[in-house]
């Protein structure tokens, strides 16, 4: 389905793609609009899930959450033959 004139005219300046403006229904230019808002309303996603960075850097896969000094202690002397 192809946009109208009309609901393009509604839904660019709102920042809908014509593929969206496409959907919009209503007989007059206000109805159109209204429906362009209604339409950003409902389907603007929310501000962000994505949970922030840890910082630090990446972890590797041996770093164990509560495994403690002493196991790092331990990997270190095993890798660098410090024993």
């Amino acid at each position: 389905m192809e946009a109208t004139p009309e609901q393009l005219a509604a839904g660019e300046p709102k920042g809908l793609t014509p593929e969206m403006c496409a959907r919009l229904r209503g007989e007059t230019p206000e109805e159109l609009s209204t429906d362009a808002d209604a339409f950003l309303t409902e389907f603007t996603p929310p501000a962000s899930t994505v949970p922030a960075p840890r910082s630090g850097g990446p972890r590797g896969p041996d770093v164990t959450p509560g495994a403690g000094v002493s196991r790092g202690a331990e990997l270190y002397r095993q890798r660098h033959e410090k024993d």
